[in-house]
């Protein structure tokens, strides 16, 4: 060593080298600590001495220069009978900021360098390996960041995080979880997972559980966070298309497997504890020259039992909640249509039941009628389809029976017109082409009464400014005989029968 400097100057300096080479390798440098038996290895220890003014002093280790550039290498002590020694690599304390660390590869005037920062390999575990920043006691952690150069010419390089393969116990996780603030009414830290722009398409976004060799795949859960106050909420956007059609969305199961059914469906909305629960909305976007999007729902096919249900069931409350269907309306021309058709059969089609529900008070009343036009009322067709072989359906109109009550009037009346011929009403029986079989009949019957039984009125309709109208009663043509007319009043069973008026009515002024 140089002797220790006198009261006011430096000690002096130590080079240890060896010659410039003229043709050949110049001289090497070792040193080393021998041999130990029954002991250990003397230790080496290169320390720069303490200084109070300026920068510490520095510490260098430099490999040589040459068309491929000496290697650098630091290895710790081999464990013949434990643990191998440890790889130490610190900064210096200070009383600002510790020193930084840095460790990258060498510049390139072609490709640099590559780093690999991995544990070894081991016949019983491999170690583990922690990327941290250290704790902080007054103010921000340090960050991290993870990222491949910007490239010129070719591609960025891909960042891949991948756990390892197992044949024992269930597989390593990998979670990534954002940071917490437990400062008052800040916001916790934020998780965004976004592919790379593509100058012509943007990168794809793939989030996939699990494969499950022998049992069930994994599942996917895709939730916001718990609130004090209010719940996060979940958007699942497709991306604008900024010159044309904005992204597709799909959201279904995946097929069933060779022996099974596929996974069911459920959207909803949670319950509520204190007001009413969250509504849903399904509709299409506007359109400009063109239609809105249809809206389908459809069952699948089955090929045996029943086929799959489909269930519209407005909310239960103290007052029940309104079911609407509404075509579409029609701006510049025909309004659109409401086409109600019950299922195609082998043997029968389904049935149509519309009805309203029961109550323990008045049942709710039921309207059947066209809409009012500014130039006609659409009409209305009640009938039952033809038959190719067999009866057609009859139809059948009919008012409850009442206790405590009256039996509800059924009314069938034409509308007033201002124009032309007023509207007919035409009642006809059933016609047969059987042979000798005999046509329908017709029966107008009035009700029954405990007293007094219900009269029938059968009038012709009044002329305001000519002749009222004229009423025939006229029995049947018959290929033999015509049929009978039999004008005949009531029979009395306690006392007279009825009696018959038959006049013409008497003159006007």
């Amino acid at each position: 060593q140089t002797a220790n400097a006198g009261t006011s100057g430096v000690s002096g300096g130590m080079t240890l080298g060896t010659g410039t080479s003229t043709n050949g390798a110049s001289g090497s440098i070792a040193m080393s600590t021998g041999a130990a038996t029954s002991g250990a290895g003397g230790a080496i220890t290169l320390t720069v001495g303490d200084g109070d003014t300026g920068a510490g002093g520095a510490m260098n280790l430099t490999a040589g220069k040459s068309v491929t550039g000496g290697a650098l290498r630091m290895t710790a002590g081999q464990g013949t009978g434990g643990s191998g020694g440890h790889i130490v690599m610190t900064s210096g304390e200070g009383t600002t900021a510790s020193g930084a660390v840095s460790i990258s590869s060498g510049e390139a005037s072609g490709v640099t360098g590559e780093m690999i920062v991995a544990t070894g390999s081991g016949a019983n575990a491999s170690g583990a390996m922690t990327l941290g920043t250290g704790t902080s006691t007054n103010g921000a952690t340090g960050s991290i960041s993870m990222t491949t150069g910007a490239a010129t010419g070719g591609a960025g390089g891909a960042i891949t995080v991948t756990v390892g393969d197992g044949d024992t116990g269930t597989g390593g996780a990998m979670t990534l979880t954002a940071g917490k603030t437990t400062a008052a009414s800040a916001v916790g830290g934020a998780m965004s997972l976004t592919a790379g722009e593509g100058a012509g398409t943007g990168g794809d976004v793939t989030i996939k559980a699990g494969q499950g060799v022998t049992a069930a795949g994994g599942d996917m859960t895709l939730e916001a966070g718990l609130g004090g106050q209010t719940g996060g909420d979940v958007t699942v956007k497709t991306g604008v298309g900024t010159a044309t059609n904005s992204g597709a969305m799909s959201l279904q199961t995946a097929n069933a497997g060779t022996s099974g059914v596929s996974g069911g469906m459920t959207l909803g909305t949670g319950t509520s504890t204190n007001g009413a629960s969250g509504s849903i909305a399904m509709s299409t976007g506007a359109a400009t020259s063109g239609a809105g999007g249809a809206i389908t729902l459809t069952v699948g096919d089955g090929d045996t039992g029943a086929g799959g249900a489909m269930n519209l069931t407005a909310g239960k409350s103290v007052t029940g909640g309104a079911l609407r269907m509404t075509a579409g309306q029609g701006t510049g021309g025909s309004g659109g249509h409401i086409v109600m058709t019950s299922g195609e059969g082998t043997t029968a089609s389904g049935a149509v039941s519309i009805s309203s529900g029961e109550a323990s008070g008045v049942t709710g009343e039921m309207i059947v009628a066209t809409g009012s036009g500014a130039n006609a009322s659409g009409a209305m067709t009640l009938g039952t389809g033809t038959s190719t072989n067999g009866a057609t359906g009859s139809i059948s109109m009919t008012t409850g029976a009442a206790t405590g009550g009256a039996g509800g009037a059924i009314t069938v009346t034409v509308g007033d017109g201002d124009t032309g011929t007023g509207g007919a009403m035409t009642l006809t029986a059933g016609k047969t082409t059987a042979a000798s079989a005999v046509g329908g009949a017709m029966s107008l019957t009035a009700g029954e009464g405990a007293g007094t039984g219900g009269d029938v009125t059968i009038k012709a309709g009044q002329g305001v400014t000519a002749a009222g109208g004229d009423m025939t009663l006229e029995a049947g043509l018959g290929g033999q005989t015509g049929g009978d007319v039999t004008v005949k009043t009531g029979v009395g069973t306690a006392t007279n029968s009825g009696a018959m008026s038959l006049q013409t009515a008497n003159a006007g002024t």
